[in-house]
């Protein structure tokens, strides 16, 4: 992949996640004690499964920027657990191919 592919990804995951972010910003504004307990749950998970999301982007964007040598390369690339309510996943950060 070259520089141009590394930033065509990097700019469309830049969207992805400011649109995640908008609807984070809607979901927080949400006042949970005049929703019925499903509609709170409903928006409880989805902002489980928004965080998890904009996690996994910060992730990809960090390693393309190495790539771009836009930012340092981090000591471990070892993987995490993102939780919600019920589910534990691992995710494996990206590890960049430049160093």
């Amino acid at each position: 992949m070259d520089d141009i592919e590394r930033i065509d990804q990097m700019m469309a995951l830049l969207r992805a996640m400011k649109s995640n972010k908008k609807k984070m910003a809607k979901l927080s504004d949400i006042d949970c004690t005049t929703l019925t307990p499903k509609a709170a749950n409903k928006r409880s998970a989805d902002a489980d499964w928004l965080g998890m999301d904009i996690i996994r982007q910060q992730h990809q964007l960090h390693a393309l920027a190495v790539e771009l040598g836009f930012a340092d390369r981090r000591d471990r690339y070892d993987q995490i657990e993102l939780r919600d309510g019920w589910h534990r996943y691992h995710f494996q950060p990206p590890e960049p191919f430049s160093a």
